[in-house]
């Protein structure tokens, strides 16, 4: 059993399990009300439940698509936590759209993700992970040296309590001195007004 916040070895350990859903971004442009947004213009240190030993963001001016910084995943830092918090703060949404904008000096396999997990504290089920997203950013975009846009759309599961910790992180397995990945101006958008449209449309 797991209980407490979510560490790198639960990430390793998540991201070696069969049936998980990978995602290449390919989504409608439908625009949600936004609920967490970051432009890393000013140095953060995460904290609520799901805050551990996943790293606080590097910021670095080399390459920002607004303002002045961005977050830089390379060797030294390879994980970044950009949003830790409960389901309950995020106001208990359905479906969830994070958009966000990526830089990439070279492309090499699997070099940077973008995960979306939700876990329950204090949880019997093994390792408490309810919910697990991923994004291989480099096949969701393929251009290097200039920002484009990706997003990543989910459902989160019907049964999540209020208490139940939802987490957006990069973790670079790849990355290294010739092909580090930047990353700026997220956005976390409520998308259930949408997802009831598309509903009601027959999509």
């Amino acid at each position: 059993m797991v209980s407490g916040p979510i560490r790198l070895r639960q990430l390793a350990t998540w991201l070696a399990l069969p049936g998980l859903v990978l995602l290449a971004g390919c989504t409608p442009p439908d625009l949600g009300q936004v609920i967490f947004s970051q432009d890393f213009e000013q140095p953060i240190s995460p904290s609520g439940p799901v805050v551990a030993d996943i790293a606080a963001p590097s910021l670095s001016s080399e390459q920002v698509h607004s303002g002045q910084f961005a977050v830089k995943l390379d060797q030294s830092h390879n994980t970044a936590l950009l949003c830790g918090t409960t389901w309950e703060a995020l106001g208990r949404p359905r479906h969830l759209r994070l958009r966000l904008w990526m830089w990439q000096s070279g492309i090499r396999q699997n070099s940077a993700n973008l995960t979306l997990l939700v876990q329950r504290p204090d949880s019997g089920k093994t390792a408490g992970l309810l919910h697990f997203q991923q994004m291989v950013l480099n096949e969701a975009v393929r251009q290097r040296r200039q920002w484009k846009p990706t997003t990543l759309f989910t459902r989160l599961p019907r049964d999540l309590r209020p208490t139940d910790e939802i987490a957006v992180c990069l973790w670079g397995p790849n990355v290294g001195e010739n092909n580090a990945v930047y990353i700026d101006d997220v956005t976390l958008e409520n998308e259930d007004s949408n997802s009831v449209q598309s509903a009601d449309n027959g999509h």
